[in-house]
């Protein structure tokens, strides 16, 4: 590997770091293999490690002096730069793969949870509905041959029709407001990577 590509790979590790921190970080390591000369190229390769390695160790030691700072003075430090440098670090370490996938799978896992219990809420809806639609019939059949029983079995279908209305409307609400969240969350996302 060549010191351009270490570089040019070391850019990708770096490339969310804030602004000021990227480029002193990517004016660090061009200025360490320039003092050394194209010569001792591979020897500064092979002392750094990969550009994932050099990119772990740098922002730990970034993490370490930020959280420093802001032990020190509050003042000169954000604190939105010092989450992104930890982010940035977990996904630096070897672990940050997995790390990643696994959040991604339990994002998708929760997704699901809530697709199914939405389901299931539809489903005893229409269950209450059919039902209670069923016995109110058989209800007011009842009612030519005996009156209370009748009035009973008519009121627990209409129960029955009323919940099962409920549950129909409340699942139709949550399932827009679930999707009117969503997708302003994706729209969010998407219009913050097509605005850099």
């Amino acid at each position: 590997m060549r010191k351009e590509e270490y570089l040019e790979e070391l850019r990708k590790y770096l490339r969310r770091l804030p602004k000021e921190d990227y480029e002193s970080a990517i004016d660090y390591f061009t200025e360490y293999f320039e003092e050394a000369g194209p010569e001792a190229e591979s020897e500064i390769i092979k002392e750094l490690g990969t550009p994932k390695e050099a990119a772990n160790e740098l922002l730990n030691r970034l993490l370490d002096e930020k959280t420093e700072m802001v032990k020190k003075d509050h003042r000169n430090v954000s604190l939105k730069s010092i989450v992104v440098i930890a982010i940035l670090a977990i996904f630096a370490a070897p672990v940050g793969v997995p790390i990643a996938i696994t959040l991604v799978l339990m994002l998708f896992v929760l997704l699901l949870i809530v697709f199914v219990m939405l389901l299931a809420v539809i489903c005893c809806g229409a269950a209450f509905l059919l039902g209670g639609a069923k016995v109110l019939i058989q209800g007011l059949i009842a009612l030519a041959t005996s009156a209370s029983g009748g009035i009973m079995i008519t009121g627990v279908g209409l129960a029955a029709l009323g919940t099962g209305i409920i549950l129909v409307i409340a699942a139709c609400w949550f399932c827009k407001v679930f999707s009117v969240a969503l997708f302003r969350l994706i729209s969010v996302k998407l219009c913050r990577k097509g605005g850099r």
